[in-house]
This record gives C-alpha cells, sequence and structure tokens, in this order.
C-alpha cells in the first residue's frame, strides 16, 4: 500500500519530483505507518465500546480506578 502511494504521488511531478516527505505534504498526505495506526487505535475504542458482536474482554483488561469520568483505562499487562 505504502509503496502504492509512493508511485501515485509521483505521477503529477514527471522527471523533476521532490522527496518523499515533501510530496506528502504537497498532497496533504500522511505516511502510511501513521493512518495505520490511527485505524488501530479507532478499532480499539470501538471494541471497547461494544461496537463488535464478539466479546472483547479476552482481548483488552480495563482499570476503573482513578478516571476522572472515563470508565475505562487500557492497562498494560505484562507477560
Amino acid at each position: 500500500m505504502e509503496n502504492i502511494q509512493k508511485r501515485a504521488t509521483r505521477i503529477p511531478h514527471g522527471i523533476q519530483r521532490p522527496c518523499y516527505d515533501e510530496r506528502l505534504n504537497l498532497f496533504s498526505l500522511t505516511h502510511f505507518s501513521d493512518r495505520r495506526l490511527r485505524r488501530d487505535l479507532v478499532v480499539t475504542g470501538r471494541a471497547l465500546h461494544g461496537f463488535f458482536s464478539t466479546d472483547m474482554s479476552s482481548l483488552f483488561r480495563c482499570n476503573a480506578n482513578h478516571l476522572q469520568g472515563r470508565n475505562c483505562k487500557l492497562m498494560k499487562v505484562k507477560f
């Protein structure tokens, strides 16, 4: 997917092309890894709030202490 984005941003510039980061800024795009991280965070939030029909309690552990209005805080579990 990242390679497709790189190739697509090269097309309008022809022979003289700026570096990849400059092309992303020119087209107001973000790095593929940033978009993937954002997608993962959105899916995690949806899973915590019950948007999926399967039980997600085996995947996430919640800490309900000292949350100041939040009903769940993800815990980092050591294996």
